[in-house]
């Protein structure tokens, strides 16, 4: 793999990168202010807003408005992101690969995002969040590497013996963390989409008197699961 020579362009690919993680991320957020705060009030059309693309007037729309500008700023930068690793971090695939598979998944967002404000769903809408932590996860992979390749680069004197390895049980646990941790936000958005929040009103067990679906009750329970083992890769 051809290391980035020259640190100017290395630091600016991590900025980028670091920035689009960043506003994804801020994506992730609003839509769930959306989803929680004002169900049901977002822009009725698509990709104006109101039929403007001028910030509307009316107050409860403004979270999609703001989730939707949010979004297209994120695709502005990983697209760049990806034409400048492309160009100066040329065979370094780990790089390369994770942030291209971003700029696919934003595109499907956007689409997904489209036909979610003709018809909406709570099951698109679950869809949509589970495509937007792959995205974040990608950009905050490739964030990762561009940070941790310029640091073994600095410390090595030879680019032949740098490379990315999972040795470690450090690693390891690392990876099991924002792996559980990214299972137990999309169940937590799962529970709120589909108000299964209601079947358990009691902790630690559900009540077997409770009104709701006993697919509402799984939910919740999974849900409350993955809190345990999030507590446990700790």
């Amino acid at each position: 793999m051809t290391p980035i020579n020259n640190h100017r362009k290395a630091s600016l690919i991590r900025l980028i990168l670091l920035t689009a993680s960043l506003s994804i991320f801020a994506v992730i957020v609003l839509g769930g202010m959306q989803r929680v705060s004002a169900p049901g009030s977002g822009c009725p059309d698509w990709p104006t807003c109101y039929g403007t693309f001028s910030p509307p007037t009316d107050q409860s729309v403004l979270i999609d408005y703001f989730h939707r500008l949010t979004t297209l700023i994120s695709a502005i930068l990983t697209i760049v992101a990806v034409v400048f690793t492309l160009r100066w971090a040329r065979g370094i695939r780990l790089l390369q690969l994770p942030a291209t598979a971003a700029i696919a998944l934003i595109i499907t967002q956007i689409g997904l995002g489209a036909v979610m404000s003709n018809q909406g769903g709570t099951w698109l809408s679950m869809l949509h969040l589970g495509l937007s932590m792959l995205t974040l996860a990608a950009l905050v992979f490739a964030t990762a590497i561009a940070f941790y390749r310029y640091a073994q680069i600095r410390k090595s004197t030879d680019a032949q013996e740098i490379g990315f390895s999972l040795g470690s049980l450090y690693a390891w646990q690392v990876v099991a963390v924002v792996a559980a941790y990214a299972l137990l936000t999309f169940s937590g958005a799962v529970v709120a989409a589909t108000g299964a929040g209601a079947a358990c009103p009691s902790w630690p067990l559900c009540s077997l008197s409770s009104d709701q679906s006993g697919i509402s009750i799984v939910i919740n329970l999974v849900h409350r699961s993955l809190v345990l083992i999030t507590i446990a890769t700790l």
